[in-house]
Parts: C-alpha cells; structure tokens; sequence
C-alpha cells in the first residue's frame, strides 16, 4: 500500500477518533443498557418506579448527546474533509477541531457520571452488587467478542509488519 493513499485515511481515522470515540462512548456508563446481559441486569435488581424512570431519563438523555455527537462528527468531518483537500490544511484550524471536541467529550463523561451516580446513590447494597456482577459479565462478553475479532482480522490481514 502506497504512503499517498494510507495518509488521508490516518489523517481522517485520528480526528474521527480524537472528535468523536469518547463522546460516543462515554455517553452511557459502560456497560449500562448494552444488549440483553445489562437489560436482564437491570430487571433482575428489582429496581423501584423511581429508580426505573431515573434510568429511562437517563437513557434518554444518553440517546440525544450521541445524536448531538454524531452530528457534530459529520460536521467536523466535512471541514477535516476540505482541509485536506486543500493545497496547505489549517494546521490550527484541524488541531482546534480536536481540542474542542475532547473538551466537549470530558464534559459530557463528567455530566453523564455524575448523573449516573445520582441514580447509583438509590441503589440498595444489593442493587449495586446484582449491577456490578452484570456490568463484569458484559465486559467479559465485550472482551471475547473483540478478541476474536482480531484473531479474525490478522487471518485475513496478517500482522503488522507482514508483506
């Protein structure tokens, strides 16, 4: 693969995911409301109409931020887009690009982990317990999954440093 054709993407891949993998990510609480293993979690800590509706609001909120960063993706994307389309990028203009858009993402983490706690701060020992053993098995179940994503991607990629 030629230098000219891999550096666009390495360019576009690392303020996609300097802009945007964290707000993306720290959206929710990791783990929380991921798949069947974190809904059955929730249904099995006996959560009460409160404590439900907390964490319903709470999603809710967690679906409009990832809109809101998903939107502020593609429009940082598109300027990231031009800039490297044009004969000498705004170096500065790039660099701010990402400086605001982790800012943006650690204030959004922090909103969201102060919110969550609010509702964690309901919870029962036993809640807590029954939420941390959920939260483990979905790790777990993330960490295989990924693993043999990459057992599958150097078998048909090889590892780096192959030709």
């Amino acid at each position: 693969m030629q230098f000219k054709k891999v550096t666009p993407y390495l360019i576009g891949a690392t303020v996609g995911v300097g802009l945007t993998l964290g707000g993306v990510a720290v959206a929710q609480v990791p783990g929380l409301l991921h798949g069947g293993a974190m809904l059955q979690t929730l249904m099995a800590m006996g959560l009460d109409d409160e404590q439900k509706d907390a964490l319903h609001a709470f999603h809710a909120d967690s679906e409009s931020i990832h809109d809101e960063m998903r939107e502020l993706h593609e429009q940082n994307f598109e300027i990231v887009v031009d800039q490297l389309l044009a004969e000498e990028p705004d170096r500065g203009l790039i660099h701010d690009l990402v400086d605001n858009g982790l800012l943006k993402v650690s204030t959004i983490a922090h909103g969201r982990i102060d919110a969550f706690l609010d509702i964690h701060a309901t919870f029962s020992p036993e809640q807590r317990q029954t939420l941390v053993d959920g939260i483990e098995q979905v790790r777990s179940e993330r960490i295989a999954f990924m693993d043999d994503l990459h057992d599958r991607m150097r078998e048909v990629h090889g590892t780096h440093g192959e030709r």
